[in-house]
Formats: structure tokens, sequence, C-alpha cells
């Protein structure tokens, strides 16, 4: 059977074109079956049938005269969420893989506010974690963590270089 890269599969497939594809492939969007394709150059046969989730509409959580915040799924970039809402302006950034809530502002005034509050350490943030596996017990870390965003991202405990952090688990 013949094979050739999976993004020119796709673009033949779906008749868009080969960067489209490996946008779509990059982003996390297209599966064969119940498997992520995720290596736009990988070999593939060419006569796969691929399936694209593109995620569902941006829900608007909350609208005032100042602010607007709404539920990022995973795989949109916070951009493209300011860029899809007349008018509005990111007060922060979600990592495109990270599902929440982001911020985004209505007037200069606010913007700026926000945005220094946001600088100055003065907006307090949670984040929650489903963790695959069994935990025995509850823990808990009062502790910098210090992220390193160099390849494949990844956080440790530093007492120097960390913020402020505290976690804690639940059974």
């Amino acid at each position: 059977m013949a094979t050739d890269k999976a993004y020119k599969v796709l673009a033949m497939a779906q008749d868009i074109s080969n960067n489209k594809a490996k946008e779509l492939i990059d982003r996390g969007l297209v599966f064969v079956e119940d498997k992520k394709v995720k290596i736009a150059r990988a070999e593939i046969r060419t006569d796969t049938i691929f399936r694209i989730e593109y995620p569902e509409d941006i829900e608007i959580l909350y609208e005032d005269e100042d602010i607007i915040a709404v539920n990022k799924p995973a795989q949109i970039d916070s951009y493209e969420i300011q860029d899809s809402i007349a008018g509005a302006e990111l007060l922060h950034r979600l990592d495109r893989d990270t599902s929440g809530v982001l911020l985004l502002g209505k007037n200069r005034a606010f913007i700026e506010r926000a945005i220094k509050a946001f600088k100055n350490r003065n907006v307090e943030k949670h984040y929650v974690a489903w963790v695959e596996g069994v935990i025995y017990e509850k823990v808990e870390i009062d502790e910098p963590i210090f992220t390193i965003k160099k390849g494949k991202a990844f956080s440790m405990i530093d007492p120097v270089r960390g913020k402020k952090a505290h976690t804690h688990s639940q059974t």
C-alpha cells in the first residue's frame, strides 16, 4: 500500500493546503480512529481516513463594560480568542494545551489597570489538574515553582528562581 507524509494525505483528503493540514495536526485536532496524529511528517497510508475535531464555540462566562471572561478550550491559542472578540484585548494568556478561564479587557483604562495588577502579582490564580494513577494520601507542597519552557516544558521546585506556589492533592 502507498504511503506519504500525514499532512499531504490529510491535505488531499480534505481538499485543503499543505500548510493548513500541518496546522491542524500541530494543533492536535486530527485523529485516525481513536489516536491523535502527532507528527505531520510521519509516513501514513494514502487511504487513511481522518477525523478532525474542531474546538467548540467559545463560551462567554461573564461580561460587563470592562471585562469578558471566557471558557478557553484546550488546543485553542489565546490570541485566536482575542481575535474572535471585537474590541477585546487579552489580560493574560493560557498555554494552547490548557483549558480554563481567560480574561479579556474591553476598555483602555481597565486594561492598563488589569495588566499592571497581573505584573505586580496582585492577581491570584488557581489551577486544577487531573492525575492518572492512585494517590494514597493527601499531599501539600508550599514551595516556589520554576518552569523551563525550552523544548518540552517542565516545572521544578526552585527557591531562587521559582514563583510562590501552593499545591495540594485530594484523594
